[in-house]
Parts: structure tokens; sequence; C-alpha cells
């Protein structure tokens, strides 16, 4: 074992040295302080946004050669994910310690989260990788800039934000451990009248097995539905496209339709099931589609209007069959939304505009008792906001004001207000105070087999955080202390609800009962150093129930650290590594149980070829590490992910 460690220590070394004896350094420019949207949806530098902003570009997502979105952002300041699973399962997202239903979850500006009664597993996984150009992520109560449902913060895929001439094509290819495959290709291009772009891609993986059959399965067989695990790997596919045309119609005004489809099966380990060959798995579909118009109206009035339409679909199947039992959950939203800037003068910018979404769940079900328990619900929620950005010599401020008119008759009002001051030119300061709003879920509210009750009121939140920032060329440094409260959470009561049979279940009604709260600090690093680029991550938060219980499924401690050599303009390697504290999960056995730390380190190098051909290598989990995001579900061990790349110049 010793022999094979010292093996392993010198390939891994090989593996990231080698090519400095051939290759001259000559470092990679990579831009420190991107132009970003999210923080009030207005363009604006890195650098000069108040609330606490991350930007993932196309270059750091490609470099990473992550499988999706959990592992790119894993570790971020923040951010926490659970799956439990490998790469193709539902993932519950929790933002600065806030529950799993309060991340908005954006494609390109519109909201497509789950309304059924739980709400905890973010249809993010619907996203491939593949299809998304960079990610915008605004942490903290962002309800006065987005609305309801942005308690914890906001992340927004962009999925295209090219501005090309002629055709350009491109295309991927990854192949790694688990027989993973992961393939795209698409061109975009146009011309002064018209900007198109389309892709397909095609993911998917033979997996392993996501609860381990030998440590959970029962001695006694299946009798009692518990403990029976099959023993088979748990793989996944998914096929998604994508496409966008843009019609110029003059300098000030153009128009334009975004599409996107995903679909795919996704197998799990269902411990309840009732034979160790029953082969489980979720079908699930994401369709997206959208009209907008961008008019400058005056040399000051930008205006944009859009109609969009999302829809998650998502289904049990039991050996290939619908699974009645488990049933259907169909989550659609229709959005309506009018923006607007007007530059008031060179220094002030005011924001303003209506938004109003019509959601629908739809649910197929069948009780126990072979009962119709299925369920068709709408609700609609408008609001209309208010933002004013301003800056007076050294001093910057933002104000954002919401008044949002939720389900179940609740008006609520939230704010956002937060200034910035520059110590010098490299050195700002920042405060902010925000509230923040969550409507309940169309489930919550209406679908007695999980706990509705129409009388639920909006979740509330208020947070306090201070900022420190650096930056210059090539530095973005950011440390922020925050401290937020939650009040009237929803959680199961004590009251049972009033239909008869599932009061019968013990199935009791959600009730505004719960508060939280949670203190903490996180911190960012971009750096260039010559040809050394680092990016850190580091949050240590507080975050408790009421009577200081600690609450589940969230670290003290997370973060992330990676660092890319560039030889040349070529060649870069590097390494990264992610680690979390211990916390509180809940088993397959649905038993709260106490989930290690760990750290898992990536190792990744690249080379681009000629002619816009470029390859990357990783190696995940290298040394690999056996560990747990949820206690009892595997995750991946380790495995090589080779990826050949076409995107020419």
């Amino acid at each position: 074992h010793v022999y094979c460690s010292f093996v392993r220590a010198r390939l891994l070394a090989i593996f990231l040295l080698t090519p400095s004896i051939f290759l001259p350094a000559v470092a990679e420019v990579i831009e420190i302080n991107p132009v970003e949207v999210t923080a009030t949806r207005m363009e604006q530098k890195l650098s000069d946004a108040i609330p606490a902003i991350s930007v993932i570009t196309k270059e750091e997502i490609v470099r990473s050669n992550a499988g999706d979105i959990s592992e790119l952002l894993a570790g971020h300041a923040g951010i926490e994910f659970a799956r439990n699973g490998g790469i193709g399962a539902p993932i519950s997202i929790y933002m600065r310690g806030s529950g799993s239903t309060q991340t908005m979850v954006l494609v390109d500006g519109i909201p497509f989260s789950s309304q059924d009664a739980t709400g905890g597993s973010s249809p993010i996984y619907m996203i491939p990788l593949n299809q998304i150009d960079r990610i915008e992520i605004m942490r903290g109560n962002a309800a006065a800039v987005y609305g309801s449902g942005a308690m914890g913060g906001v992340i927004n895929l962009i999925t295209t934000s090219k501005d090309v001439r002629g055709f350009n094509p491109s295309a991927s290819i990854t192949y790694g451990r688990y027989n993973s495959t992961r393939a795209s290709t698409g061109f975009d291009g146009g011309d002064d009248d018209i900007r198109y772009s389309f892709s397909v891609a095609h993911n998917q993986s033979k997996g392993f097995e996501a609860i381990s059959s030998a440590k959970y399965n029962s001695t006694t067989g299946c009798a009692n539905y518990t403990g029976c695990i099959n023993p088979s790997p748990n793989g996944y596919q998914q096929n998604s496209l994508r496409g966008s045309i843009t019609k110029i119609i003059d300098s000030q005004n153009s128009i334009g339709i975004k599409l996107f489809h995903s679909g795919g099966k996704s197998s799990f380990d269902n411990y309840y099931a009732s034979a160790t060959t029953e082969l489980w798995e979720n079908k699930a579909r994401t369709q997206i589609a959208q009209f907008y118009t961008k008019n400058k109206i005056t040399s000051d009035w930008i205006s944009n209007f859009s109609i969009a339409h999302s829809q998650n679909d998502t289904k049990t199947l039991t050996n290939g069959a619908f699974n009645t039992l488990y049933g259907r959950y169909i989550t659609d939203h229709e959005v309506l939304s009018w923006s607007n800037r007007y530059a008031l003068t060179s220094d002030q910018s005011l924001s303003f505009g209506y938004e109003k979404d019509s959601s629908k769940l739809g649910s197929e079900s069948i009780d126990y008792l072979g009962a119709n328990a299925s369920v068709k619900l709408k609700a609609i929620k408008s609001r209309a906001y208010i933002g004013l950005l301003s800056s007076y010599g050294k001093v910057s401020t933002q104000l954002n004001l919401s008044h949002d008119m939720l389900p179940g008759a609740s008006n609520t009002n939230t704010y956002l207000i937060g200034a910035g001051y520059l110590i010098n030119s490299n050195l700002k300061a920042t405060v902010a105070n925000s509230t923040a709003a969550a409507a309940p879920t169309l489930g919550q509210l209406y679908d007695p087999s999980s706990g509705g009750n129409s009388a639920l009121k909006p979740e509330y939140a208020k947070t306090n955080e201070l900022g420190l920032q650096y930056s210059n060329d090539s530095t973005f440094a950011r440390a922020v202390i925050f401290d937020t409260s939650y009040r009237s959470l929803i959680a199961a009561g004590s009251t049972a609800v009033s239909n008869a049979y599932f009061a019968a279940q013990g199935v009791k009604q959600y009730e505004n009962v719960n508060s939280s709260h949670n203190t903490g600090f996180e911190a960012q690093l971009k750096k260039r150093i010559s040809n050394i680029q680092m990016n850190l991550n580091l949050t240590h938060q507080s975050p408790v129930n009421q009577g200081a219980v600690v609450v589940q499924n969230k670290a003290m401690n997370f973060g992330n650290f990676d660092l890319n050599y560039s030889f040349n303009e070529k060649f870069d390697t590097g390494f990264g590594v992610q680690s979390t504290s211990s916390r509180i999960t809940t088993s397959p056995a649905s038993v709260k149980t106490y989930t290690s730390g760990y750290s898992v380190f990536r190792l990744h190098s690249s080379y681009k070829f000629d002619d816009g051909l470029r390859g990357v290598v990783s190696i995940d989990n290298a040394f690999n590490k056996n560990y747990y995001q949820i206690y009892g579900y595997n995750t991946p061990g380790r495995g090589i992910y080779a990826t050949l790349q076409y995107q020419p110049k």
C-alpha cells in the first residue's frame, strides 16, 4: 500500500509538472472583474455591485470539467448542495442557511421553480453545464429585486450572452468513469439584421450504487418494505436543446425568442421498495419558451418586455411503468415582465417595472386505498418594483422597493438599502439592509396529501451585512459579515389535515410555526499573479432554528480553492479542493444522522491545439475519498474525465 501511494503521488506530480520542462511561460489573461446584471437588473462591473455577487464565466466552466452545476459550485461562498446519488439525481440548494425552497433559480431571467408541497429539490439538475454560458449568483435577500422566492438568494443561469457575427460552429465531447459521456454541438452567429444561437446536448452515465445494499438491506427480506435496495448502479441519461433568434429592427429596437428543452431519466434507490429487483426511476422534462422585445424609447430610457412559459414535469417509474402511488407532478409558470431602465443623470439610474407569474400545479396519483388523489391548482402572484442606483463621488447607493401581491390575499413590501464607500481607488466598504418574503408553494397551500393549508402566510426574512472589497486589474477580493433572521417559516404543525384519509395516515397541516437565525462570514478571492490564477471561497456560519437547534443539511464551515498555472497561451494545469465540515443529514432510513466533514481534491489540465481544438483532462476525487453529502448516499469515487472541445475563434 505504501508503494502504491508513492506511485500515485508521483503520477499526480507528473500530471501537474511535466509540461514545464518543455513549454515557455506566458500567462493566459482571465477576466477578473466581469460585467454582471443580477445585482440590480442593470449592467455594472462586479466591483461596482453593493450586494454580494459572484460570476462564473464560460472559461471557468470549461476548465473545471465539472459534471453538473452542483459539482461546479461546490464550496462556493454561501452555497451548499445536497444530492442523494450521482449526477442526474435531484439537487437541494441552501444559500446562507436558508431552506431549499428559498433560493430563486432563473434561466435567462425566467423562474422555473417547483410548486409541489415540498419544493425541496430544485429542477436545476435539468440544466446541463454544456448549455450554460455563464452563471451569476446574488447571495442574501433579493426579494426587492426579484420578488417572492428570492429569500436566500438568486442563481441566474445564462444560456447565451454572445453578440457575434458570421457562422460559428462548436462541439464538445467528454468521456470518463462510470461510462460517463457528455456531448454537445451547436452554432451561433448573425449579421447586422439578425442574431442566432442553437445547440443540442446528450449526457449519460452508467452511474454507481446510490445506497449501499450491503450496508442497508434488511436481513429479514423485504416483508416490511424497509431495507430493500436494488444493488444495480444508478445511472441517468438526458437530452437537451437550446435555441434563440433575435431580429434587429433598427439601432433602437429588437425582438427575439428563446427556447430550451431538457428531458431524461435517472435511476434511484428506494429504501422502501418491495423487492431488491425493482428498478426505480425519475422521468423528468423541463421546457422554457420566451418572446421578448428590447426598445430604446429615448436616449435615456430602455424598456424591455417579455412573455415566458416554463414547465417542469416529473414522474416516478417502477420497472418502467408509471407508479401511481408516487405520482406525477407538473409545474407551469407563465410570466409577464415589463422592465425599464431610465438614466436620470450620468450618476443616477432608475429601474422600474411590473411582473406577473401565473403558476399551476397538476398532480396524478392514487392513494393506498385506490382513490384518486390528484390535484389541479393555480395561483397568481404579481409585483411592481422600483430601484435607484446612484453615485456621489466616493459614495454609491442602491435602493430597491417591491410591492408583491401573493396568493391567499397576502400583500407584502420588501426593500434593499445599500451603500458603498471608496476608501481609496481600490478599497471599498459596503453596508446593506434588506427584507424578503417567500410565498407558500401551491402544494403547501392546497395539497392535502402533504399537509396543504390554505391559511398559510408568507415566510419572512431580514438581513444586515457589512462588506470590505479590494479590486484592481489582477485582484478581486471581498469579505462579508451577514446576520439573517427568518420568521413564520412553514413546517408541519400538530393539527391533522381536513382530508379524513390523509389525516388517518398521520399527515399534519403545514403551519407558519418556525423561526431561525444565521450569522456568518463569507470571503471570495480571484487573483492573478503573473501566470498563476487563484480562486478562493470561504464560508463560516451558525444556522440555528428556534431553541438553538442546529439546522439540518447545513455545515458551519465550507469552501473551495482552485489554483491554475498557465505555461503559455496553449497549456495550463492546476488543482482544486472543496471542503465542508460536519452536519446533520437524514439517512435512507429517515434517521437524522451526524455526517462527517470531508475534503475532495481535483486535478485538471487543458491544452489548446490549433484550429480551435482544446483538450481538457481532469481527475475528480483524486485521492478517492469516501464521503457522504447526505448520510448513506454514496458519492463518486476517483475518476478520470477527458474532454475534446471545438470552438474556433
